[in-house]
């Protein structure tokens, strides 16, 4: 089918996407996807707000069922052990996060992350920083401690030349785009059908390995907006009326690669999940599909090879400390450093090392520290419940190796 046709397909409700290409604005409706099951049942019951009907006939309901007790409200028999001993429940119980929405989860979760997160854009202009607040007391109720930060992730954009030289290879790759316009087009949106193809994630043979998921892509995009914004990198097609993307550009700056990190994250997450150790035959079928994901940007007219690299190290670093926060691993911190890369880092070079392995090394524009576990970890009560929740949906998957994480 030629690419004119392909287009035809998506029609132009992927236009009105266009918004939300970043993804995350719908990723809240995964967590959701675990209530599916109940549509089944009493769907007059669902919040509709204007079924006067309905109104009615519970309001007779109660009437003519509680009526006939009589007397002042009965208590639950047996009762809860804080309904019989008449004191409330503490709050920030861990074991009532199974009673919540999963949208709710996601937002406690979401905001624990960012309270450990500070964001320092560069004085140049061409430069930016992540880093991890590190400091226990400040879960503390009533605590005024002053937080440690720990680098987690430091960016430093390429210069003009890098960026001229890979408008090329973004014009030489627009030859692909036919081949590929199915895959461009359905991966606008978070690649969950993409990701699901190789893991076998379903709504409700994995809703909380979904709902985890939702929280790590929705905690890397609000990072890698920050660092577009901050890094400032023009478009291919601001650069050449010539491009002509086959996609409405995004109104946001290009490195690093939102769909690049997207990716690498879910990539990275979802093999500790799963107990895999990098190089199985899972991880590496992970981290083709992300390069896949990553290279049909590129292929699409949106962004560079440079993108795509920078994308692909602060999505894994960004995994890496999402993990250790949940489970208490050890870490990576990384840089990026685009100012090292030249004229002649023309591609995306999907299998460069981002940490050094015994003597091989990393490019000049990788570098890498390890970092102990999190202090106190897993500090968050919410994402550790999360965690431990997925990994449960895997251990007796038959194509998963049973975790052997030990737990805190």
């Amino acid at each position: 089918m030629s690419f004119a046709g392909m287009a035809g397909m998506a029609g132009m409700a992927g236009m009105a996407g266009m918004a939300g290409m970043a993804g995350m604005a719908g990723m809240a409706g995964m967590a959701g996807m675990a209530g599916m099951a109940g549509m089944a049942g009493v769907a007059g019951y669902s919040g509709d707000l204007g079924n006067l009907m309905l109104l009615d006939a519970l309001t007779k309901s109660r009437e003519a069922v509680a009526g006939r007790v009589g007397g002042p409200p009965a208590p639950w028999d047996p009762a809860p052990a804080w309904l019989a001993t008449e004191s409330l429940p503490l709050g920030s119980d861990p074991e009532r996060l199974r009673q919540l929405d999963p949208h709710v989860r996601g937002f406690l979760a979401e905001q624990e992350l960012l309270a450990h997160v500070h964001f320092v854009p560069g004085a140049d202009g061409a430069s930016a920083a992540l880093h991890w607040l590190s400091a226990p007391a400040l879960d503390a109720p009533g605590s005024t401690a002053s937080a440690a930060a720990l680098p987690v992730v430091r960016m430093r954009r390429p210069g003009f030349s890098v960026f001229k030289a890979q408008l090329d290879v973004v014009e030489s790759w627009a030859s692909r785009r036919e081949d590929r316009a199915s895959e461009v087009l359905t991966q606008v949106l978070p690649q969950f059908s993409f990701w699901s193809s190789v893991v076998n994630l379903h709504p409700n043979r994995t809703p909380k390995t979904l709902e985890l998921i939702t929280v790590a892509l929705q905690f890397a995009m609000l990072s890698v907006m920050r660092f577009k914004h901050a890094l400032g990198c023009p478009r291919p097609i601001e650069f050449s009326p010539q491009i002509q993307p086959v996609l409405l550009t995004p109104g946001y700056c290009a490195l690093p690669s939102g769909h690049a990190t997207e990716a690498y994250m879910f990539a990275r997450v979802m093999r500790e999940l799963m107990g895999q150790q990098p190089g199985s035959g899972v991880a590496l079928q992970l981290d083709h599909l992300a390069a896949r994901i990553a290279e049909n940007r590129v292929v699409a007219g949106l962004h560079f090879p440079a993108d795509s690299t920078a994308g692909r190290l602060l999505g894994d670093t960004l995994a890496g400390l999402f993990v250790s926060w949940c489970s208490g691993e050890k870490w990576q911190s990384r840089d990026f450093k685009g100012d090292k890369m030249v004229v002649a880092d023309r591609d995306f070079v999907r299998d460069e090392l981002l940490d050094p392995v015994g003597s091989a090394t990393t490019p000049p524009y990788f570098e890498s520290k390890a970092q102990a576990p999190l202090p106190a970890e897993p500090a968050s009560p919410v994402l550790k419940w999360m965690w431990r929740q997925a990994e449960a949906e895997w251990k007796d998957a038959r194509f998963a190796v049973p975790p052997q994480r030990p737990h805190a």
